[in-house]
Protein backbone atom coordinates (compact mmCIF):
# COMPACT_ATOMS: atom_id res chain seq x y z
CA UNK A 1 0.00 0.00 0.00
CA UNK A 2 2.49 2.61 1.17
CA UNK A 3 4.73 1.91 -2.44
CA UNK A 4 0.93 1.81 -4.37
CA UNK A 5 -0.08 5.23 -2.47
CA UNK A 6 2.31 8.12 -2.84
CA UNK A 7 1.91 11.49 -1.80
CA UNK A 8 0.61 14.06 -4.44
CA UNK A 9 2.75 16.73 -5.77
CA UNK A 10 0.25 18.86 -7.29
CA UNK A 11 -2.61 18.61 -3.70
CA UNK A 12 -1.41 19.07 -0.33
CA UNK A 13 -2.04 16.20 2.23
CA UNK A 14 -3.68 14.12 -0.46
CA UNK A 15 -2.28 10.94 -2.30
CA UNK A 16 -1.50 9.45 -5.80
CA UNK A 17 -2.38 6.32 -6.87
CA UNK A 18 0.92 4.43 -8.48
CA UNK A 19 -0.22 2.99 -11.69
CA UNK A 20 2.71 1.27 -12.88
CA UNK A 21 2.65 2.91 -16.49
CA UNK A 22 5.33 4.49 -17.99
CA UNK A 23 4.19 7.78 -19.93
CA UNK A 24 5.35 11.14 -20.90
CA UNK A 25 3.70 14.72 -21.74
CA UNK A 26 3.92 15.08 -25.59
CA UNK A 27 4.19 18.58 -27.05
CA UNK A 28 0.37 18.88 -27.75
CA UNK A 29 0.05 18.37 -23.66
CA UNK A 30 -1.30 14.75 -24.14
CA UNK A 31 0.39 11.75 -21.83
CA UNK A 32 2.30 9.37 -24.34
CA UNK A 33 2.04 5.95 -22.65
CA UNK A 34 5.61 4.11 -22.91
CA UNK A 35 5.03 0.75 -21.34
CA UNK A 36 5.27 -0.47 -17.68
CA UNK A 37 7.88 -0.10 -15.32
CA UNK A 38 7.22 -3.12 -13.27
CA UNK A 39 7.33 -5.74 -15.53
CA UNK A 40 10.27 -7.19 -14.13
CA UNK A 41 12.18 -9.71 -15.69
CA UNK A 42 15.23 -11.87 -14.74
CA UNK A 43 19.05 -11.66 -16.64
CA UNK A 44 21.58 -13.29 -15.26
CA UNK A 45 20.36 -14.13 -12.06
CA UNK A 46 19.16 -10.36 -11.23
CA UNK A 47 15.57 -8.88 -11.18
CA UNK A 48 15.41 -5.98 -13.51
CA UNK A 49 12.90 -3.25 -14.28
CA UNK A 50 13.16 -2.37 -18.44
CA UNK A 51 11.22 0.66 -17.38
CA UNK A 52 14.14 1.64 -15.20
CA UNK A 53 16.68 1.33 -18.32
CA UNK A 54 13.97 3.22 -20.63
CA UNK A 55 13.87 6.55 -18.11
CA UNK A 56 17.37 6.60 -17.69
CA UNK A 57 18.11 6.20 -21.75
CA UNK A 58 14.72 8.28 -22.88
CA UNK A 59 17.06 11.17 -20.92
CA UNK A 60 19.98 10.60 -23.27
CA UNK A 61 20.49 13.60 -25.87
CA UNK A 62 18.88 13.20 -28.93
CA UNK A 63 17.07 10.20 -27.98
CA UNK A 64 13.54 9.63 -28.78
CA UNK A 65 11.56 6.49 -27.41
CA UNK A 66 13.24 3.40 -25.95
CA UNK A 67 11.50 0.32 -25.34
CA UNK A 68 13.59 -2.65 -23.45
CA UNK A 69 12.50 -5.57 -23.96
CA UNK A 70 14.01 -9.55 -22.96
CA UNK A 71 14.50 -11.98 -26.04
CA UNK A 72 14.92 -15.47 -25.57
CA UNK A 73 14.44 -18.72 -23.54
CA UNK A 74 15.21 -19.80 -20.00
CA UNK A 75 18.60 -18.66 -18.70
CA UNK A 76 19.63 -17.44 -21.59
CA UNK A 77 17.66 -14.45 -22.18
CA UNK A 78 18.94 -10.78 -23.18
CA UNK A 79 18.02 -7.42 -22.79
CA UNK A 80 17.62 -5.68 -26.29
CA UNK A 81 16.74 -2.00 -26.22
CA UNK A 82 14.53 -0.35 -29.57
CA UNK A 83 14.56 3.49 -29.29
CA UNK A 84 13.91 6.50 -32.01
CA UNK A 85 16.11 9.65 -32.36
CA UNK A 86 14.97 13.37 -32.09
CA UNK A 87 16.31 14.21 -35.57
CA UNK A 88 16.04 10.59 -37.00
CA UNK A 89 19.40 10.02 -37.09
CA UNK A 90 21.21 6.76 -35.48
CA UNK A 91 22.85 7.07 -32.33
CA UNK A 92 26.14 5.14 -32.67
CA UNK A 93 27.50 5.39 -29.49
CA UNK A 94 24.05 4.81 -27.44
CA UNK A 95 25.75 1.88 -25.35
CA UNK A 96 28.93 4.03 -24.14
CA UNK A 97 26.07 6.97 -23.19
CA UNK A 98 24.01 4.61 -21.55
CA UNK A 99 27.12 2.66 -20.06
CA UNK A 100 28.09 6.16 -17.86
CA UNK A 101 24.57 5.93 -15.79
CA UNK A 102 23.72 2.37 -15.89
CA UNK A 103 25.60 -0.98 -14.24
CA UNK A 104 26.88 -3.49 -16.79
CA UNK A 105 24.05 -5.90 -15.38
CA UNK A 106 21.04 -3.31 -16.74
CA UNK A 107 22.94 -2.53 -19.98
CA UNK A 108 21.10 -4.35 -22.78
CA UNK A 109 22.83 -6.53 -24.81
CA UNK A 110 21.53 -5.22 -28.43
CA UNK A 111 20.58 -2.19 -29.83
CA UNK A 112 17.93 -1.54 -32.65
CA UNK A 113 17.38 1.87 -34.06
CA UNK A 114 13.52 2.41 -35.48
CA UNK A 115 12.30 5.35 -37.19
CA UNK A 116 9.22 4.99 -35.48
CA UNK A 117 7.50 1.94 -33.23
CA UNK A 118 5.33 0.19 -34.65
CA UNK A 119 1.57 0.73 -32.70
CA UNK A 120 -1.59 -0.98 -31.75
CA UNK A 121 -5.39 0.46 -32.62
CA UNK A 122 -5.11 1.66 -28.97
CA UNK A 123 -1.75 3.20 -29.28
CA UNK A 124 0.38 1.59 -27.57
CA UNK A 125 3.86 0.19 -28.67
CA UNK A 126 2.75 -3.19 -30.50
CA UNK A 127 5.76 -5.49 -29.11
CA UNK A 128 4.46 -8.27 -31.61
CA UNK A 129 5.20 -5.74 -34.16
CA UNK A 130 8.83 -4.99 -33.43
CA UNK A 131 11.84 -6.58 -35.56
CA UNK A 132 13.72 -9.77 -34.12
CA UNK A 133 17.15 -9.62 -33.15
CA UNK A 134 19.49 -12.76 -33.80
CA UNK A 135 20.54 -13.94 -30.05
CA UNK A 136 22.46 -16.84 -31.71
CA UNK A 137 25.72 -14.79 -32.41
CA UNK A 138 28.20 -15.31 -29.48
CA UNK A 139 31.44 -14.19 -28.49
CA UNK A 140 33.93 -16.82 -30.13
CA UNK A 141 36.46 -18.67 -27.50
CA UNK A 142 39.54 -16.53 -26.68
CA UNK A 143 42.10 -17.61 -24.60
CA UNK A 144 44.35 -16.06 -21.89
CA UNK A 145 47.08 -13.51 -23.42
CA UNK A 146 49.79 -13.15 -20.76
CA UNK A 147 50.25 -13.88 -17.58
CA UNK A 148 47.43 -11.31 -16.03
CA UNK A 149 45.09 -12.81 -18.29
CA UNK A 150 45.81 -16.32 -17.15
CA UNK A 151 45.81 -15.22 -13.77
CA UNK A 152 42.19 -13.91 -13.86
CA UNK A 153 41.07 -16.61 -15.84
CA UNK A 154 41.96 -19.23 -12.81
CA UNK A 155 40.41 -17.03 -10.25
CA UNK A 156 37.26 -16.79 -12.69
CA UNK A 157 37.42 -20.28 -12.79
CA UNK A 158 37.67 -21.06 -9.23
CA UNK A 159 34.57 -18.60 -8.31
CA UNK A 160 32.25 -19.37 -11.03
CA UNK A 161 33.15 -23.29 -10.86
CA UNK A 162 34.05 -23.52 -14.61
CA UNK A 163 36.50 -25.22 -16.81
CA UNK A 164 38.93 -22.51 -17.42
CA UNK A 165 38.43 -23.55 -21.38
CA UNK A 166 34.93 -22.31 -20.57
CA UNK A 167 36.33 -18.99 -19.77
CA UNK A 168 37.35 -16.69 -22.89
CA UNK A 169 38.61 -13.53 -22.17
CA UNK A 170 35.92 -11.77 -23.90
CA UNK A 171 33.10 -12.93 -22.30
CA UNK A 172 31.49 -10.77 -19.63
CA UNK A 173 31.80 -11.86 -16.21
CA UNK A 174 28.07 -11.65 -15.74
CA UNK A 175 27.55 -13.40 -18.89
CA UNK A 176 29.29 -16.50 -17.68
CA UNK A 177 27.11 -16.59 -14.12
CA UNK A 178 28.74 -13.98 -11.97
CA UNK A 179 26.66 -11.91 -9.72
CA UNK A 180 27.95 -9.39 -7.03
CA UNK A 181 28.16 -11.56 -4.14
CA UNK A 182 30.63 -13.54 -6.62
CA UNK A 183 32.38 -10.28 -7.36
CA UNK A 184 33.36 -9.69 -3.97
CA UNK A 185 35.18 -13.04 -3.66
CA UNK A 186 36.72 -12.12 -6.96
CA UNK A 187 37.91 -8.91 -6.06
CA UNK A 188 39.52 -10.07 -3.18
CA UNK A 189 41.17 -13.13 -4.70
CA UNK A 190 42.65 -10.63 -7.03
CA UNK A 191 43.72 -8.33 -4.78
CA UNK A 192 45.22 -11.07 -2.63
CA UNK A 193 47.47 -12.45 -5.34
CA UNK A 194 48.15 -9.11 -7.41
CA UNK A 195 48.88 -7.56 -3.67
CA UNK A 196 47.43 -4.21 -4.91
CA UNK A 197 44.02 -3.11 -4.28
CA UNK A 198 41.53 -2.86 -7.08
CA UNK A 199 37.94 -1.58 -6.94
CA UNK A 200 34.35 -3.39 -7.15
CA UNK A 201 33.05 -0.70 -9.53
CA UNK A 202 36.13 -1.69 -11.62
CA UNK A 203 34.80 -5.43 -11.82
CA UNK A 204 31.33 -3.95 -12.98
CA UNK A 205 32.90 -0.92 -15.17
CA UNK A 206 35.83 -3.67 -17.37
CA UNK A 207 33.60 -6.95 -17.15
CA UNK A 208 35.86 -9.28 -18.93
CA UNK A 209 39.42 -10.52 -18.60
CA UNK A 210 40.80 -8.52 -21.34
CA UNK A 211 39.39 -5.11 -19.88
CA UNK A 212 40.11 -5.77 -16.33
CA UNK A 213 43.42 -7.48 -17.28
CA UNK A 214 44.10 -3.96 -18.87
CA UNK A 215 42.76 -1.85 -16.11
CA UNK A 216 45.06 -3.78 -13.65
CA UNK A 217 48.17 -3.00 -15.62
CA UNK A 218 47.86 0.42 -16.28
CA UNK A 219 45.99 2.19 -13.00
CA UNK A 220 47.83 2.70 -9.90
CA UNK A 221 45.90 1.23 -7.35
CA UNK A 222 46.76 1.60 -3.15
CA UNK A 223 49.04 -1.13 -1.43
CA UNK A 224 46.52 -4.09 -0.84
CA UNK A 225 44.63 -3.31 2.90
CA UNK A 226 43.92 -6.97 3.41
CA UNK A 227 40.70 -7.10 4.72
CA UNK A 228 37.74 -8.51 2.95
CA UNK A 229 35.54 -6.57 4.99
CA UNK A 230 36.89 -2.95 4.03
CA UNK A 231 35.98 -3.09 0.02
CA UNK A 232 37.33 -0.49 -2.19
CA UNK A 233 34.30 0.54 -4.14
CA UNK A 234 35.90 2.75 -6.73
CA UNK A 235 39.68 4.38 -6.88
CA UNK A 236 39.37 8.10 -8.36
CA UNK A 237 42.76 8.58 -10.06
CA UNK A 238 42.93 12.01 -8.57
CA UNK A 239 41.01 11.97 -5.52
CA UNK A 240 42.91 13.08 -2.48
CA UNK A 241 40.10 12.55 -0.21
CA UNK A 242 37.83 9.28 1.06
CA UNK A 243 34.15 8.31 1.34
CA UNK A 244 33.33 6.05 3.85
CA UNK A 245 30.12 3.73 3.02
CA UNK A 246 29.05 1.69 5.84
CA UNK A 247 26.40 -1.08 5.35
CA UNK A 248 23.22 -1.00 5.73
CA UNK A 249 20.79 -4.44 7.71
CA UNK A 250 22.06 -7.06 5.34
CA UNK A 251 25.48 -6.21 6.36
CA UNK A 252 26.77 -6.15 2.59
CA UNK A 253 27.76 -2.98 0.95
CA UNK A 254 26.20 -4.15 -2.66
CA UNK A 255 23.58 -1.19 -2.04
CA UNK A 256 26.21 1.22 -2.68
CA UNK A 257 27.91 -0.14 -6.01
CA UNK A 258 25.49 2.18 -8.24
CA UNK A 259 26.46 5.08 -6.10
CA UNK A 260 29.94 4.83 -6.41
CA UNK A 261 30.16 4.01 -9.83
CA UNK A 262 28.65 7.50 -10.36
CA UNK A 263 30.34 9.65 -8.11
CA UNK A 264 33.69 11.68 -8.96
CA UNK A 265 36.40 13.33 -6.88
CA UNK A 266 36.45 10.96 -3.95
CA UNK A 267 37.62 7.55 -3.33
CA UNK A 268 34.80 5.36 -2.30
CA UNK A 269 35.45 2.63 0.54
CA UNK A 270 32.84 0.03 1.80
CA UNK A 271 32.42 -1.28 5.11
CA UNK A 272 30.69 -4.89 5.58
CA UNK A 273 29.67 -6.47 8.63
CA UNK A 274 32.25 -9.31 9.77
CA UNK A 275 28.55 -11.23 10.75
CA UNK A 276 28.40 -12.29 7.13
CA UNK A 277 31.16 -15.15 7.93
CA UNK A 278 28.97 -16.67 10.98
CA UNK A 279 26.10 -19.13 10.13
CA UNK A 280 24.38 -18.16 13.22
CA UNK A 281 22.91 -14.76 14.72
CA UNK A 282 24.88 -12.67 17.38
CA UNK A 283 23.75 -10.24 19.71
CA UNK A 284 25.90 -7.13 18.41
CA UNK A 285 25.49 -3.81 19.69
CA UNK A 286 25.91 -0.29 17.77
CA UNK A 287 28.33 1.06 20.07
CA UNK A 288 30.81 -1.63 19.70
CA UNK A 289 30.20 -2.30 15.60
CA UNK A 290 31.27 1.41 15.29
CA UNK A 291 33.91 1.36 17.65
CA UNK A 292 35.51 -1.42 15.22
CA UNK A 293 34.74 0.60 11.64
CA UNK A 294 36.66 3.75 13.17
CA UNK A 295 39.95 1.14 13.35
CA UNK A 296 39.29 -0.10 10.16
CA UNK A 297 38.88 3.28 8.60
CA UNK A 298 42.00 4.48 10.15
CA UNK A 299 43.97 1.72 7.84
CA UNK A 300 42.67 3.67 4.77
CA UNK A 301 42.90 6.80 6.82
CA UNK A 302 45.06 7.59 9.51
CA UNK A 303 43.61 10.85 10.30
CA UNK A 304 40.75 13.14 9.83
CA UNK A 305 38.65 15.45 8.78
CA UNK A 306 36.47 12.47 7.88
CA UNK A 307 33.44 11.78 5.52
CA UNK A 308 31.06 8.77 6.43
CA UNK A 309 27.58 7.94 4.65
CA UNK A 310 25.27 4.88 5.71
CA UNK A 311 21.85 4.26 4.12
CA UNK A 312 19.30 3.12 5.93
CA UNK A 313 21.10 1.12 9.35
CA UNK A 314 24.38 2.44 8.39
CA UNK A 315 23.29 5.90 8.78
CA UNK A 316 22.86 4.68 12.56
CA UNK A 317 26.32 3.42 12.61
CA UNK A 318 28.14 6.25 10.71
CA UNK A 319 26.12 8.89 13.11
CA UNK A 320 27.32 6.79 16.40
CA UNK A 321 30.77 6.60 14.36
CA UNK A 322 30.89 9.99 13.93
CA UNK A 323 29.88 10.95 17.86
CA UNK A 324 32.88 8.62 19.23
CA UNK A 325 35.38 10.44 16.80
CA UNK A 326 34.45 13.87 18.61
CA UNK A 327 34.49 12.37 21.75
CA UNK A 328 38.18 11.49 21.20
CA UNK A 329 38.85 15.12 20.12
CA UNK A 330 38.97 14.01 16.11
CA UNK A 331 37.48 15.67 13.01
CA UNK A 332 34.52 15.03 10.60
CA UNK A 333 33.51 17.19 8.25
CA UNK A 334 30.06 15.57 6.78
CA UNK A 335 27.52 12.63 7.72
CA UNK A 336 25.34 11.80 5.38
CA UNK A 337 22.55 9.68 6.35
CA UNK A 338 20.38 8.22 3.45
CA UNK A 339 16.67 7.83 4.85
CA UNK A 340 17.85 6.42 8.15
CA UNK A 341 15.61 5.48 11.32
CA UNK A 342 17.00 6.42 14.70
CA UNK A 343 14.80 4.72 17.87
CA UNK A 344 15.10 7.48 20.27
CA UNK A 345 13.88 10.29 18.13
CA UNK A 346 11.83 8.25 15.20
CA UNK A 347 8.16 9.02 15.14
CA UNK A 348 5.78 6.82 12.90
CA UNK A 349 6.34 3.86 11.44
CA UNK A 350 9.22 3.28 9.42
CA UNK A 351 8.86 1.44 6.16
CA UNK A 352 10.66 -2.08 7.70
CA UNK A 353 9.03 -4.05 10.27
CA UNK A 354 11.83 -6.52 11.96
CA UNK A 355 9.63 -7.70 15.06
CA UNK A 356 8.68 -10.68 13.07
CA UNK A 357 12.51 -11.80 12.23
CA UNK A 358 14.43 -11.07 15.06
CA UNK A 359 14.28 -12.15 18.75
CA UNK A 360 16.04 -9.95 21.87
CA UNK A 361 18.36 -12.69 22.69
CA UNK A 362 18.27 -15.60 19.50
CA UNK A 363 17.16 -17.87 22.81
CA UNK A 364 17.67 -21.40 21.57
CA UNK A 365 14.72 -22.91 22.36
CA UNK A 366 13.50 -20.17 19.59
CA UNK A 367 16.59 -20.73 16.93
CA UNK A 368 14.91 -24.53 17.28
CA UNK A 369 11.34 -23.37 16.40
CA UNK A 370 12.71 -21.57 13.83
CA UNK A 371 14.48 -23.79 12.28
CA UNK A 372 11.55 -26.45 12.49
CA UNK A 373 9.33 -24.07 11.01
CA UNK A 374 11.42 -23.80 8.17
CA UNK A 375 11.97 -27.83 8.02
CA UNK A 376 9.75 -30.27 10.07
CA UNK A 377 12.17 -33.31 9.51
CA UNK A 378 14.95 -31.20 11.57
CA UNK A 379 12.64 -30.96 14.85
CA UNK A 380 14.08 -33.97 16.19
CA UNK A 381 17.07 -33.91 15.08
CA UNK A 382 17.74 -30.39 16.66
CA UNK A 383 16.12 -31.70 20.59
CA UNK A 384 19.56 -33.06 22.32
CA UNK A 385 21.91 -29.65 20.70
CA UNK A 386 22.89 -26.75 23.50
CA UNK A 387 24.12 -23.91 21.62
CA UNK A 388 22.51 -22.11 18.85
CA UNK A 389 25.56 -22.34 16.64
CA UNK A 390 25.12 -26.20 16.74
CA UNK A 391 21.69 -26.00 15.48
CA UNK A 392 22.12 -23.64 12.55
CA UNK A 393 25.32 -25.96 11.45
CA UNK A 394 22.98 -28.89 11.62
CA UNK A 395 20.26 -26.84 9.53
CA UNK A 396 23.31 -25.97 7.18
CA UNK A 397 24.37 -29.39 6.46
CA UNK A 398 21.06 -30.87 6.08
CA UNK A 399 19.67 -27.92 3.18
CA UNK A 400 22.98 -28.31 1.69
CA UNK A 401 22.82 -32.11 1.31
CA UNK A 402 19.21 -31.32 0.00
CA UNK A 403 20.96 -29.36 -2.75
CA UNK A 404 18.20 -26.92 -2.89
CA UNK A 405 18.93 -22.98 -2.27
CA UNK A 406 15.44 -22.13 -3.50
CA UNK A 407 13.83 -24.14 -1.10
CA UNK A 408 15.02 -22.30 2.02
CA UNK A 409 14.77 -19.21 0.52
CA UNK A 410 10.80 -19.91 -0.11
CA UNK A 411 10.13 -20.68 3.57
CA UNK A 412 11.61 -17.16 4.78
CA UNK A 413 9.22 -14.93 6.47
CA UNK A 414 8.72 -11.57 3.75
CA UNK A 415 10.28 -9.22 5.75
CA UNK A 416 13.12 -10.68 5.58
CA UNK A 417 13.39 -11.39 1.84
CA UNK A 418 12.94 -7.60 1.83
CA UNK A 419 15.78 -6.85 3.00
CA UNK A 420 18.49 -9.60 1.94
CA UNK A 421 20.77 -8.66 -0.46
CA UNK A 422 20.48 -10.14 -4.21
CA UNK A 423 17.91 -13.03 -3.26
CA UNK A 424 17.14 -13.29 -6.60
CA UNK A 425 20.75 -15.05 -7.49
CA UNK A 426 21.05 -18.25 -5.30
CA UNK A 427 25.01 -19.12 -4.04
CA UNK A 428 25.21 -22.15 -1.40
CA UNK A 429 23.06 -22.37 1.36
CA UNK A 430 25.09 -21.87 3.52
CA UNK A 431 25.69 -18.50 2.06
CA UNK A 432 22.26 -17.67 1.92
CA UNK A 433 21.73 -18.81 6.13
CA UNK A 434 24.86 -16.64 6.88
CA UNK A 435 22.87 -13.28 4.81
CA UNK A 436 20.25 -14.31 6.77
CA UNK A 437 20.95 -14.80 9.96
CA UNK A 438 23.35 -11.22 9.51
CA UNK A 439 20.19 -9.69 8.63
CA UNK A 440 17.98 -10.60 11.86
CA UNK A 441 21.07 -10.18 13.81
CA UNK A 442 21.99 -6.10 12.84
CA UNK A 443 17.87 -6.26 12.86
CA UNK A 444 18.18 -6.98 16.77
CA UNK A 445 21.36 -4.69 17.21
CA UNK A 446 18.93 -1.50 15.63
CA UNK A 447 16.10 -1.93 17.56
CA UNK A 448 17.82 -2.65 21.26
CA UNK A 449 19.78 0.66 20.12
CA UNK A 450 19.46 3.94 22.26
CA UNK A 451 21.12 6.71 20.67
CA UNK A 452 22.43 9.01 23.78
CA UNK A 453 22.64 12.60 23.15
CA UNK A 454 25.21 13.22 25.86
CA UNK A 455 26.61 16.72 23.38
CA UNK A 456 25.86 17.98 20.28
CA UNK A 457 27.59 16.92 17.71
CA UNK A 458 29.79 19.57 15.50
CA UNK A 459 29.57 17.42 11.95
CA UNK A 460 27.70 18.65 9.60
CA UNK A 461 24.65 16.26 8.66
CA UNK A 462 23.00 15.81 5.47
CA UNK A 463 19.89 13.97 5.84
CA UNK A 464 18.19 12.51 2.47
CA UNK A 465 14.77 11.30 2.72
CA UNK A 466 12.70 8.59 0.28
CA UNK A 467 9.64 10.79 -0.53
CA UNK A 468 7.37 7.74 0.98
CA UNK A 469 9.38 7.18 4.01
CA UNK A 470 7.35 7.87 7.30
CA UNK A 471 10.54 9.43 9.12
CA UNK A 472 10.50 12.27 11.13
CA UNK A 473 14.35 13.75 10.34
CA UNK A 474 13.58 16.96 11.75
CA UNK A 475 13.78 15.78 15.37
CA UNK A 476 17.27 14.72 14.33
CA UNK A 477 18.65 18.38 14.96
CA UNK A 478 18.23 18.22 19.00
CA UNK A 479 21.94 15.97 18.16
CA UNK A 480 23.55 18.59 16.28
CA UNK A 481 24.91 22.47 16.67
CA UNK A 482 24.71 22.94 12.91
CA UNK A 483 21.33 23.07 10.92
CA UNK A 484 20.54 19.81 9.05
CA UNK A 485 20.95 20.05 5.66
CA UNK A 486 17.71 17.75 4.65
CA UNK A 487 17.12 16.63 1.10
CA UNK A 488 13.48 14.88 0.14
CA UNK A 489 14.23 12.91 -2.91
CA UNK A 490 12.05 10.64 -5.43
CA UNK A 491 11.69 6.47 -4.35
CA UNK A 492 10.77 4.43 -1.59
CA UNK A 493 13.16 3.41 1.44
CA UNK A 494 14.17 0.38 -1.01
CA UNK A 495 14.51 1.46 -4.36
CA UNK A 496 16.47 5.22 -3.68
CA UNK A 497 19.79 3.73 -4.21
CA UNK A 498 18.74 1.99 -7.40
CA UNK A 499 18.82 3.06 -10.66
CA UNK A 500 16.88 5.79 -11.61
CA UNK A 501 16.88 7.26 -8.04
CA UNK A 502 20.55 6.71 -7.55
CA UNK A 503 21.10 9.43 -10.59
CA UNK A 504 19.11 11.93 -8.46
CA UNK A 505 20.98 11.25 -4.98
CA UNK A 506 24.58 11.71 -6.60
CA UNK A 507 23.78 15.16 -7.86
CA UNK A 508 22.69 16.05 -4.43
CA UNK A 509 26.08 14.35 -2.90
CA UNK A 510 27.63 16.30 -5.37
CA UNK A 511 26.25 19.38 -4.72
CA UNK A 512 26.54 19.32 -0.73
CA UNK A 513 30.14 17.46 -0.52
Amino acid sequence: TREKFVANPFEENSLMYRTGDLVRWGPGGNLEFLGRVDDQVKIRGYRIEPGEIEVVMGGLEGVGQVLVVARGDGGEKALVAYYTTQSGAAVPDLKERAQELLPDYMLPSYYVHLSSFPLTVNGKIDRRGLPEVDLSAEDHYVAARGAMEELLVSIWSDVLKLPPDRISVTRSFFDLGGHSLKAMKVIAQINKKIEKEIGLVDLFRSTTISALAEVITHKEHPEVIGDENLVLLKKHENAVENLFFIHEVSGDVNSYIELAELMDQYNCWGLRSDLLNLLYPQNPEIKEIASKYIHKLKVVQKNGPYKIAGWSLGGVIAMEMVRQLETRGEKCTTLIMIDSPLPLFQKGNFEVNTNKIVNTTFDINEEKKLIGGIEEKLINSLTHLQTVSECWELAAKYFEKEGDPEYIVSKLPKEMLMLIPVKDVFGSVSDIIKSVNTTRSLSQALQTFNYQVDKKLATQLLYIKAETSDIDFDQFQDAFDKKITTVKLPGTHFDLLKIPNVITVVKQLKKYL
